[in-house]
Formats: structure tokens, sequence, C-alpha cells
């Protein structure tokens, strides 16, 4: 630690600046991460986004795949590949042996892809042969769906091509797994070409022996017949933030049967579930509504057995096309190239992994990235930090004006009820981890082809999936959340009324603990207040405090909530964007704006509690700002990256996040301790007058008085810069250029070079100074 004492003019106010200096190597890393985003020649009280991101944005060429988060996903990619790649130990658990030597198969090249194709040749002649392949020969009469489906199951060969049948939370419980049926998950993207896809197929089963025009035409009518089951999937399902998911009911298996009585569903779910479950006719069911089944079924009964043979066979290839001969891969590349113009397929190690991690859960490899990267200590500091967060956002709640009575206190014991998960669900160190959704623990694989080795291991983790059923939710989640563990973002996930901080978004620019908590409570903080907020708006209002489906506001709630949200819907849509005349929809990200809103709000009063309890930190070395707004800075960086006009059109038509100018700018400006922070004078762009603003409307403290909406449009797509503060002086700049981080994010401490500078704007609109651009852009970001 050292202490400085300078006079400063800090955005228009001439101080005497006595402070302790951070100098740790964490503290020396921030500040270097600080210098390399921020563009100090511009006032962060006339446009904070290009104050806060500017220097990064200028620096970086490759547009929103330079942004933090991106960048910060890939680092968390290369390093689970690097644990992927490491070589089997003999000390390593038989699930983490497992998970490699399918990798390893799955990599060979050298006859692997020839023994797993004729492995699927055999498989199509025991269930009497693919029509457009067999040619005119293939027996009709031989063929029926279900039983073709219950053989595919039972050979550990992908079955849920007509319906899924799959485990689900009840909803209107909580506590226990039941049966779910379903439409199947996937049969075509939204942004398919019809020509490019039948040329596809058609080439695929030529080259497994179809005839030319044979080929085509029946192709032609599997393709038709797959569009029709997925305007019938489209037309059942209901969107939302998280997930898409086809309507249900929920009514046990009798009463399915007497209405729908073409077949024995009984035996055909228990034929499908055996040998990890079985149902009686009084069990409850999840099955999609009377008139999604009645579509179904029309579409299937009227479809001829040839092309429910054809389509079934195809999505059986589809399943394992990555895992077979490279000509057949290659037939998929030609696909993507016409039709999305990817001309480079997926990396075969990056093809090979995500097709084997599909057969675990949870991954162990993430499993061990999770131990080396969560510690104890450090899993223990977040917990600390996330309750701090949960206590100011429940004292928000307390003040709710918006909500009535009743609403306000189910909200309040819904925000005790949340369920935490840092990293993962359980004890992480504790090898019961790999193996609790296994369904025979400890089973020892033989060495067999690839393929086969495969198809054992994805049977064994269907089994897995259905020997939940009727068995009870444990720790208020379900294992689906494993699929999170990966990830770099964070999420609330309503029907368990979770709250998920995966390992991934826990380092970086987000989290280090070793640095001071502005930073942390900033960046991190902000994001947990986020993910907080969604628990406690419109979409997640169906659901109480165990997950289970219940209205939880009254209607007068709901009409303040309506009242309440006009304002911030329309700074939304008055925000004026860069490379397009198109506008952010107001309706459609008003609940991420809300929680961005709301979500800072809450880390800057967590930030202030801890301060109360721990004191003052000190500043970081060569950096002329206060804890407090570095704090504000630590919050949007990652939002620090430009859009093109493409990307601008895609995200503005396809997300329900705002665009990333608006998120760094419009909850800042709505926030009076921000402008207190940074002494911004009413009226400037980053302090408008209150007429302006959206500050006693909901974000607030999720309450509060009648917002009045803005005078002006404000325009942030290409404005001036504003005039500089009196006297000229923009600020009093300390530079402390912190050189060539090498690979490893060692500190050649060495290389530190200071320069101090009080210089007048208007005859250096340039600075000059002795430091130089980092050699490796990514390693000082991250």
């Amino acid at each position: 630690m050292s202490v400085d004492c300078h006079t400063a003019v800090r955005f228009g106010r001439l101080e005497m600046v006595a402070k302790r200096v951070c100098t740790t190597p964490a503290c020396l890393k921030a500040a270097t991460q600080i210098v390399t985003y921020v563009d100090q020649d511009v006032d962060p009280c006339d446009d904070f986004f290009k104050f806060a991101c500017g220097r990064y944005i200028r620096e970086s060429f490759n547009g929103i795949q330079s942004s933090p988060l991106r960048l910060l996903q890939k680092r968390l990619e290369n390093e689970l590949d690097e644990i992927t790649k490491q070589p089997i130990n003999e000390n390593d658990h038989h699930l983490v042996k497992l998970q490699k030597e399918l990798i390893n198969g799955c990599l060979n090249e050298s006859g692997t892809p020839e023994e797993s194709l004729d492995t699927f040749k055999r498989m199509l002649a025991e269930l009497h042969g693919w029509p457009v392949v067999v040619g005119h020969g293939w027996r009709e009469h031989l063929f029926d769906w279900k039983n073709v489906v219950l053989r595919l199951r039972q050979k550990g060969y992908f079955y849920s091509m007509m319906l899924e049948i799959g485990v689900a939370v009840d909803p209107n419980d909580m506590k226990e797994f039941i049966v779910r049926i379903d439409l199947p998950n996937t049969v075509l993207n939204d942004n398919y070409d019809r020509r490019n896809y039948i040329s596809y197929m058609t080439g695929v089963v030529r080259m497994l022996g179809a005839e030319e025009q044979l080929a085509e035409a029946e192709m032609e009518k599997v393709f038709d017949f797959i569009e029709r089951l997925k305007k019938i999937i489209n037309g059942n399902t209901i969107k939302t933030e998280e997930i898409n998911e086809t309507e249900t009911v929920i009514t046990t298996v009798r009463e399915f049967q007497n209405q729908y009585h073409e077949w024995d569903w009984f035996d055909f779910i228990n034929n499908i579930l055996f040998p990890a479950a079985n149902i009686t006719y009084k069990d409850k069911i999840m099955f999609p509504t009377k008139e999604c089944m009645k579509e179904l079924l029309n579409l299937i009964s009227k479809t001829p057995k040839r092309t429910q043979a054809n389509y079934i066979f195809w999505k059986v290839y589809q399943h394992l096309h990555p895992l077979i001969t490279k000509q057949l891969r290659q037939a998929y590349n030609n696909y993507t190239f016409l039709t999305y113009g990817e001309t480079c397929p997926k990396e075969r190690f990056k093809l090979c992994k995500e097709k084997i991690n599909e057969l675990f859960l949870p991954e162990p490899t993430d499993i061990l990235y999770i131990r080396k990267h969560l510690p104890q200590r450090k899993r223990q500091k977040i917990q600390e930090l996330l309750k701090m967060i949960k206590s100011e956002f429940k004292k928000l709640l307390q003040k709710t004006s918006w909500m009535d009575a009743d609403t306000k206190q189910k909200a309040i014991e819904k925000a005790n009820a949340i369920n935490e998960i840092i990293g993962t669900i359980g004890n992480y160190f504790n090898d019961s981890i790999l193996e609790h959704y296994e369904f025979i623990k400890k089973k020892v694989y033989q060495k067999e082809t690839f393929l086969k080795m495969y198809l054992n291991r994805f049977k064994d983790q269907i089994d897995a999936s259905y020997s939940l059923i009727h068995k009870p939710v444990t720790n208020g989640v379900s294992g689906i959340l494993h699929h999170f563990l990966p990830k770099s973002v964070a999420f609330y996930v309503a029907n368990h009324n979770t709250i998920l901080l995966p390992a991934g978004i826990l380092q970086g620019i987000f989290y280090d603990e070793e640095r001071p908590m502005y930073l942390n409570f900033g960046a991190i903080g902000s994001i947990i207040g986020h993910e907080l907020t969604h628990g406690f708006c419109k979409r997640a209002s169906n659901f109480n405090k165990d997950g289970q489906t219940e209205k939880m506001w009254t209607q007068e709630t709901e009409r303040a909530y309506e009242e309440k949200t006009k304002c911030i819907i329309k700074n939304a849509e008055d925000f004026l964007l860069k490379n397009t005349t198109n506008r952010i929809n107001g309706f459609e990200t008003i609940e991420e704006n809300i929680a961005d809103y709301t979500g800072l709000r809450v880390a800057y009063s967590a930030y202030e509690e801890w301060v109360g309890k721990n004191g003052k930190e000190e500043y970081l070395s060569g950096l002329d700002y206060t804890p407090k707004q570095l704090f504000w800075i630590s919050a949007v960086t990652y939002n620090c990256y430009e859009l093109n006009e493409k990307m601008t059109r895609i995200m503005l038509e396809r997300d329900n996040h705002a665009i990333n100018t608006f998120r760094a700018i419009e909850p800042l400006r709505n926030n009076e301790d921000f402008a207190k922070d940074f002494n911004c004078l009413v009226g400037s762009r980053m302090n408008p007058s209150i007429n302006s603003l959206c500050r006693n409307s909901i974000q607030r403290n999720i309450a509060a008085t009648t917002c009045r909406p803005p005078p002006q449009k404000m325009d942030y797509s290409n404005h001036p810069p504003t005039p500089t503060t009196p006297n000229g002086y923009i600020s009093c700049l300390r530079t402390e250029c912190f050189v060539n981080y090498v690979k490893g994010m060692s500190l050649r401490e060495n290389f530190l070079c200071t320069l101090r500078e009080l210089y007048d704007r208007r005859e250096h609109p340039k600075r000059t100074a002795r430091c130089y651009k980092t050699e490796a852009l990514s390693h000082v970001l991250l």
C-alpha cells in the first residue's frame, strides 16, 4: 500500500485528494484492465458508454466477438479443453476415464468411422431396412412405428422422433419427478432452406445405397412430413425467457387412455421406461393438450408407413452423423455452407467433445474444472456477497409501493426461499457428485467398438433419467440444472426459484477475490441483483416460492406494474441507435431492463453496506477514480463491444435484452447515485432533469410515484463531445502503464512506468504518453 496526496480537478470539482493506493498484483492487474477499457478523453457525464468502453472498442477489431463475455466464454472453453485433453490417469474417477475414452474413440479416424457405419447398417437390417435405401423390396407390413421406436430405445439409438418421453418435475407439487410426454424437441431449424435440405438428405441416402430418382422423391416426402410436424410444434409451444415449452395438461394414464385409445399407452410408456421405472394407471403424467395430441395423431395416421419409416431412420442417422464417416460428415458441412455460408466446419475435437458430453450428467470434466477454479474459500466469499445483495433486495421489496399487502407478503416469502447454486449443486469435492445420476453405480464398460460403447452409454444415460421417476426432487432443484455448469452467464430459473452462478462467470472481469470489493460488487454484484429481480417481474409472477405454478399477483398489483413500466418502455423505444433507424422494442425488453436498473441499485446499496462494516477501500494505482466511480465502470465493462449494422438488426429482432449501449447508459442516467459519484451537473446527458427520468418508476425500489415521460428523445447514436469542465481541464490524470502481460497472466512489474500530467484539453486535444499497447490484449482483459 502507498499513500498519495495531490490536487485534482475531478469532473468539474477542484479538490485535494489524500488516498491510500493498492499496489498488490491483483490491484495492478485490475488497474491495467481499467486503463485498457476507459477512454479518458470522454467526459463520463456526457456519454458513459464511450467513456467506460471507448479505448477498448477503438483497439478491438472483431466486433461482438471481442466482447468481454465472448472472450471469457472462449477462455472457459479452452480451459475445459485442456482438462479433457489431459492423458487418462490411473487415479482418475472411472467416469472421467470413460468420458476421455469415448472422446478419444470418436477422434480416431483410422477405422472407427467405418466400424460405426457398419454398426449402423446392421441395425437398419435388423429393423427391416431403411425404405429409401432398400428400394421397392421394402416390406411395409412388417413396419409399425411404435415397435421400431421401442427397438431403437432398447438398442441405445435415438428414439424420440415421434414423441418425446421424458422426466419432469411435477409443476403442481415440485417435490417429485413424473413422466412427461412431449412433442419432438427439434425437427428443423427456423432458418432452413427447403431445396438445400432436401438435396442434403438425398445426398446422404444415395451414399448409403439409395437409387437417385427414388431418393429425391422419397426424401422430399420426408421433408414435407417434417414441415407439417414443425407447424404443429410451433402452434403448441409457449415461448418463455428461458425455454420454449409445449403446452401441457396433467392427467392419469387411465384418463388419457380413455381419450386416446388408438393403442395401448400404458404398455407403450412402460416399455420405453423399462428397465429403469414403471408406472400404474393411477400415476399422473404430463401430456400435451387435447388439441395438440389430436393434430399429432392425425398427422401420423395420415402419413404412409414408408414415409414414417424414412423419417424415423433419417432422425436416427442425424443423431449419429458426427460419429460416422468423414464423407457423410462432409455432406452436412456442404449443406451448412450453402445455407448459412459457414465455411469452416467445427473442429473435430469440439464436435466429438460436444457429442460425448451429452452422455454425462454432470460432465465429469466440468466437475474437475469447478474444483480447480472455485475452491471452497472463494465459494464462501461469493456466498457472503450474494447474501448481502439478497438482503438489500429484500429491503427494496419492503419499500415497494406498487405491490399490495398480499402480493408483497408472497414476494418476501419467495425472496427468502430462493435457492442459490454457486458453481454446481452439492459438494463438488466429493466424487459421489459424479455418480449421483448414474443408473448403475460403478458400471464397468466392456472394451468394444466405439459406436457400441457410445450406444451403451446413451442407453444408460436414458435409464438414469427415467430412474428419477417417483423420486423426490433433491435440494429443491433438479439435475437438469447441471447443464448450465459450463456457462459464463448467470441464470434465474423461475420454476425452481433458483439463482445459478456457474463457475465460468466467477472470474475475470466479473470476480477476483484478491481485488477491491467495489469492482466485484459492480461487476458480479450487479448481475446477481439482475437475476434476483427476474424472480419478481411479471413472467415469474406465475411461480411461487417453491417454483410451483401459482398466480402470485393480484389484479391491483398487475395494473400498478403495467402503469409503472410505461416510462421504462418509452425510454427504451426513444433511445436512438447507431447503424440503424430501428428502435429497441420496449415491451420485449422490459423485464431485462427492469433487472438492469434494479440490479445496479441493489449492488450499490450492498457495497455501501459492506463499506459501513469493513471501512473504505484503497484506490487503484495510476487511476484518478474513486472506489465508487470504479464500481460504475466495472458494472458496464461486459457491455464493451461494438455492433455492426447486421448484428444490430439481429439483436433487435431476436434478443429480449436491449442493445449494449442502452444497457451501459440508461440504467445509470436513471440513478442519482451515479450522478452524485461523478459530480454530473443537472442537465448533462448522464444527469438530465428529473422530468426526463424513470427514477421514480418501478426500478427505484421496485416501486414509487408517477413517472413523467421524457420531454425529448435521447440520441446516443452520433453526438459531439461535451465541452470541457471549468478552466478547460478534464481531470488530473495520473497514468501508470503496466506493460506486457505474458501468457499465464504474470506481470512484469519491473516495466512499470508512471506518467503524471495535468493538461489543458483545449491545448492538448490528444494526450501523448510513454505507455504502449500490451502485446496480448485478451490476457489483460481476463
